[in-house]
């Protein structure tokens, strides 16, 4: 029985494929339609490959990344990737995106920029502020402006893996991480598709006029 995130992204996935994936015309045909689409068990495929790095974004602050890889086998060749990231929480386990490496074999790399998830064991916003309010009297000093920079880095970081696919790199989010994703795909031209769920945080002047109460 597939998790529920696994059900949730199942859509996803398949707008992911239909973008970006060189697949033959019967794989893009099957990909059209997620309900044609079988989605195997997570007791019945090997667990991908996991390996944890730490990189370093703006001002030099570190952050962690997970590169999740399917156990494809020998000979298979580099590997397409998506770069991942998390809601605004930043909480969300690696391993709840695991489901979209098997039905095509995608490496994941999910990046929790600075602060948030396990980067927050290397870096803090600081005392009295958050991620919406840090640098409101400073653009270039502003969380996301940062935030955007750390995504860029897990770019620069597939880009540079022997084991994956530059011309075939995409971009996947939900809520503030549709958002990173947006603004992930707009600044680097290496993302060849990008897929925003629910996106937040994708237009200030907005919801600073529309906002009700403080962030």
């Amino acid at each position: 029985m597939r998790s529920k995130r696994t059900r949730h992204l199942s859509p996803v996935f398949c707008a992911v494929a239909v973008l970006f994936l060189a697949v033959s015309p019967v794989a893009a045909q099957r990909a059209t339609d997620h309900k044609q689409l079988k989605y195997p068990s997570l007791r019945d495929v090997a667990v991908p490959e996991v390996q944890r790095v730490t990189l370093s974004g703006l001002g030099g602050v570190r952050f962690r990344a997970y590169l999740c890889t399917p156990q494809v086998g020998a000979g298979a060749g580099p590997r397409p990737a998506v770069v991942c990231t998390p809601g605004y929480g930043g909480g969300t386990p690696h391993t709840s995106w695991w489901g979209l490496c098997y039905d095509r074999g995608f490496a994941l790399l999910v990046v929790y920029p600075r602060g948030q998830g396990d980067s927050a064991e290397l870096w803090t916003v600081p005392a009295g502020l958050s991620k919406l309010t840090m640098g409101l009297d400073d653009p270039a000093g502003h969380y996301y402006r940062a935030a955007y920079a750390d995504c860029l880095r897990g770019i620069d970081f597939l880009c540079e893996h022997p084991g994956i696919d530059r011309e075939r790199i995409g971009a996947l989010g939900l809520s503030q991480g549709g958002g990173l994703t947006l603004a992930t795909a707009a600044l680097d031209g290496r993302v060849r598709a990008a897929v925003a769920h629910e996106p937040f945080l994708c237009n200030y002047p907005v919801a600073i006029e529309t906002a009700t109460t403080g962030p």
